[in-house]
């Protein structure tokens, strides 16, 4: 299913979600009013998750960006947080190429690794370079 119809759909689950939970008799106005809320805000939270490998077209509401470390060249690694928290990467050169969808746990154990130099040893090989530490 394309994402503008799971839009389409999910707008329409929503209003009709809304209807539902206004003619519900649950108690007072400010608690209907509560329950409502949470409700949509779950089900807008259900409906804005990102698959693995999505096209990065595909997520506008994507802000894009990269570090002022960059290759001039364009060959960059872009990120972008995205609603829910989780974060993106893509390749600049491709920017409707597939982007890579991690939690916020999953960047902050790779981070403590590069932090670590855990990874230093793929751009020695890469590079044909040595690193002092």
């Amino acid at each position: 299913m394309n994402m503008h119809l799971q839009i389409y759909f999910c707008n329409e689950l929503l209003q009709r979600a809304s209807g539902v939970l206004a003619c519900r008799s649950c108690g007072d106005r400010q608690r209907r009013g509560a329950a409502r809320s949470i409700f949509i805000l779950e089900l807008r939270r259900k409906a804005m998750q990102v698959r693995n490998g999505i096209p990065a077209d595909q997520l506008p509401m994507a802000r894009w960006r990269k570090s002022r470390a960059s290759n001039p060249t364009g060959s960059c690694v872009e990120v972008a947080e995205l609603p829910g928290g989780t974060i993106a990467f893509r390749n600049s050169r491709y920017p409707s190429g597939p982007a890579l969808v991690y939690t916020p746990a999953e960047i902050r154990a790779f981070l403590t690794g590069v932090k670590n130099g855990e990874f230093d040893d793929l751009l020695r090989h890469a590079l044909g370079e040595s690193f002092g530490r």
